[in-house]
């Protein structure tokens, strides 16, 4: 069983490395925030029906990864895989996230706005250069988390105690809640009870990898020669001020390896400012990612082989 998931995860992350992340016009996910769309509609704002809309969209969509990954043989494994890679996104990651560094070199500064506001969800129109990169860094640092590591750690503890199937299906799980959280958490869209549910589950399922990520993210900046001793104090004194419980945590680690003050207007600073913020520290905070991720495999990989 073991051999399986070690074959599952390299598979997922091969296929992820060749094909990013498919159009939206076959992403199940995609698919996912149309019926959760449909169903808000549909349901009140209460927190009951947070509750129902919950159960209703991420349990399903778990327990449909669940049946594909345990066809058998060679064929379900290479299944099992791509259903996998559909639960994180690495590559697409940076595909979102270079272009804002790309545009900023450029001087284009409405194009950056532009391209930002495809991976945060606050107001971008009218964000100095400044704030547009710490917008770009602070997602890249966020998705650590929700886009790849956790999804990945879930396949990882579940599959090696139950089974392939079982491990696809908490990587979808955490996919779905994830997907929850960033369209109807609370006081998102003026919605404050029917996402309470989801936010809570969010928070609780992202809790271990936001700090397993903040750790590694701290040791991709030793590796790389960033301020991994200022990464470590300023994680120790600012993961705790955004209203997330645990997107203070990769945040902040960037934000002092980077030595840069990352600040969401109006809700909070988190760093200090000993460079001015541009278009070389999306890159940088990229390289961090990619090597914190990196480590994680390798970590995970050798763990997994050994049990």
């Amino acid at each position: 069983m073991t051999a399986e998931a070690v074959a599952v995860l390299i598979g997922a992350l091969i296929l992820d490395r060749a094909m990013g992340e498919p159009s939206n016009t076959y992403h199940p996910v995609a698919y996912l925030g149309r019926v959760i769309a449909a169903l808000l509609s549909r349901l009140g704002d209460h927190r009951l029906s947070g509750v129902l809309l919950y159960v209703s969209t991420a349990l399903p969509f778990a327990l449909g990864a669940y049946l594909l990954a345990s066809l058998q043989g060679v064929a379900g494994l290479v299944l099992a895989a791509f259903i996998l890679k559909l639960q994180f996104s690495w590559r697409g990651l940076e595909e979102h996230a270079r272009p804002v560094a790309d545009h900023l070199l450029q001087g284009e500064v409405d194009e950056a706005r532009k391209a930002v506001s495809s991976i945060v969800g606050r107001d971008t129109s009218s964000l100095e250069e400044r704030h547009i990169a710490s917008a770009a860094v602070e997602s890249v640092g966020d998705s650590t988390v929700d886009g790849i590591i956790a999804p990945l750690f879930y396949f990882v503890v579940l599959s090696l105690a139950f089974g392939v199937p079982e491990g696809v299906a908490g990587a979808a799980l955490y996919r779905a809640t994830n997907t929850l959280d960033s369209m109807v958490g609370y006081r998102k869209k003026g919605l404050l009870d029917i996402g309470f549910f989801s936010a809570k589950m969010d928070d609780l399922l992202s809790y271990v990898p936001a700090r397993i990520s903040g750790g590694l993210l701290i040791l991709s900046a030793l590796f790389l020669g960033e301020a991994w001793r200022n990464s470590v104090g300023i994680y120790l004194r600012d993961r705790c001020k955004t209203p997330s419980p645990n997107a203070g945590h990769p945040i902040s680690a960037v934000a002092g390896a980077l030595g840069v003050q990352l600040e969401k207007i109006g809700v909070y600073r988190i760093g200090e400012r000993h460079e001015d913020l541009g278009a070389r520290h999306i890159l940088r905070a990229l390289s961090m990612v990619n090597l914190s991720v990196a480590f994680f495999v390798i970590i995970t990989l050798v763990a997994m082989i050994w049990m």
